[in-house]
């Protein structure tokens, strides 16, 4: 049994406005005005370097447009996937999707103008929290109270994080 997949499909994506919330987290208008800017960043960035040929000489790599290069960062950040899923995503390895990711995503920062903040796997520490996040004054943590039952011969020791 041959199982046939196919790469998805971008244009298909963004004429479907709930498919490209799910994907990228923006709607398909948003996308196509965030392009606009993406674009003449990408174009100044490419006369900042100092190349031997013209832009578009070379090899060509398989993210060639902006469109898809803005569709591959949103993505990558609206799902954070590892980049050997990635890789299978949009057809490529896992070193090329690495590559990408740090070439675009300075790219889509200054699109915005702002730094993007990806999320860290382990805050140990209210301390670490802290140092990670510097403009946080208060943390609130909502929870509810439901009652355990416990052993009275060998309690469980409670966790206290002091802030």
């Amino acid at each position: 049994m041959k199982i046939n997949i196919k790469i998805m499909e971008i244009e298909k994506v963004l004429k479907n406005n709930r498919l490209t919330m799910a994907l990228l987290g923006i709607s398909a208008k948003e996308f196509k005005n965030l392009l606009v800017t993406f674009e003449q960043i990408l174009l100044e960035e490419q006369l900042k370097i100092n190349k031997k040929r013209k832009i578009g000489g070379g090899a060509n790599g398989m993210i060639k447009n902006p469109k898809n290069k803005l569709f591959f960062i949103l993505f990558y950040l609206k799902t954070y996937p590892t980049f050997d899923i990635a890789g299978y995503v949009f057809g490529s390895s896992k070193t090329s999707t690495h590559r990408w990711f740090h070439d675009i995503l300075p790219l889509l920062e200054k699109t915005l103008g702002r730094n993007v903040v990806l999320p860290k796997r382990q805050i140990s520490t209210p301390e670490e929290f802290f140092k990670s996040f510097p403009e946080v004054k208060e943390v609130m943590i909502d929870g509810v109270e439901r009652p355990t039952i416990r052993s009275k011969k060998n309690p469980a020791p409670l966790l206290m994080i002091k802030v």
